[in-house]
């Protein structure tokens, strides 16, 4: 429509996932590319970053410190931040040396993940898959208990969680997530993923044995099993189950999905009178009245 403007924002990862609507209408040679922050606007939020807890510390060495981080962020506001988490998260003395640790930019927010997860110790990896591959979200006392079933070594928990600290956001309510959607995209393209995520299924299978949330354990402990094979537990599921958990006030989103994975699970095991009950359960569940 002439007169009509369309603005579309987006990174470089997600190019591959737009529609060829997109694309015809606006061919890549006419995309405008994003630059990064400028060196001034990078002074302003380095300064208002670390004034706080480096005040002192930064003064004495204020232009040189401030000129690496942009040396080696570019001004890309994503790698400024995680720069910024990484020097508030260190418990190091501020200087220009503490930044020589710290992976450039390198023009693509993937090659920081790349370099730093080459230097991440095993426990906080898994830490990381915990993070992207659960169907719950972990809060961060939960990740902490959980650790102590992957690891003898206290310490080895709290220097693992202390090295992902900056590419993470807590939440008391809604629990631990992942800073920026590109990290997620990244974790899942690593080929140790899939490995990696039945020995966390065996240990928060485990870990859930002795935990008192009752509500965590109803939604969890089926799906566990059965991503590690077993599909049984889900598919002894029933009207009863059903009715119990709806009265009981469960989540109601978790019901649909255990009804959906207890589908599956009959379909994969070619129980075809349980796949067309729990899909006609949950297909009822879903259009319900109240």
């Amino acid at each position: 429509q002439k007169g009509y403007w369309l603005l579309l924002g987006t990174q470089e990862i997600a190019i591959k996932s737009l529609p060829n609507a997109i694309l015809k209408a606006c061919p890549e040679d006419r995309w405008i590319e994003i630059k990064g922050l400028s060196r001034p606007n990078v002074v302003r939020i380095v300064k208002s970053s670390l004034q706080t807890n480096f005040k002192k510390e930064i003064e004495p060495i204020e232009n040189e410190f401030i000129n690496k981080i942009f040396h080696i962020t570019t001004g890309n506001p994503l790698h400024l931040r995680y720069v910024l988490g990484e020097i508030i998260n260190s418990d190091e003395h501020l200087s220009t040396y503490l930044l020589d640790k710290i992976p450039p930019y390198k023009g693509d927010i993937q090659n920081y993940y790349k370099d730093i997860w080459r230097q991440l110790p095993d426990l906080a990896k898994t830490f990381c898959f915990a993070i992207s591959a659960l169907d719950f979200k972990l809060h961060k006392e939960q990740l902490i208990q959980l650790g102590s079933y992957l690891t003898p070594y206290p310490a080895d928990v709290t220097k693992s969680f202390k090295e992902i600290k900056h590419l993470i956001l807590l939440s008391e309510l809604s629990g631990i997530s992942v800073y920026h959607n590109s990290f997620m995209v990244f974790m899942k393209e690593q080929p140790e993923l899939e490995d990696q995520k039945l020995l966390l299924y065996k240990n928060i299978l485990k870990w859930l044995k002795h935990y008192k949330d009752e509500n965590l354990k109803w939604s969890e402990h089926v799906k566990l099993e059965y991503y590690l094979g077993n599909p049984q537990p889900l598919l002894n599921l029933d009207k009863d189950w059903l009715i119990t958990s709806y009265l009981e006030c469960r989540d109601e989103n978790q019901i649909q999905n255990l009804l959906d994975l207890a589908t599956e699970a009959a379909f994969k095991s070619k129980d075809f009178k349980k796949v067309i009950f729990f899909g006609e359960i949950s297909l009822r569940f879903k259009n319900r009245l109240y």
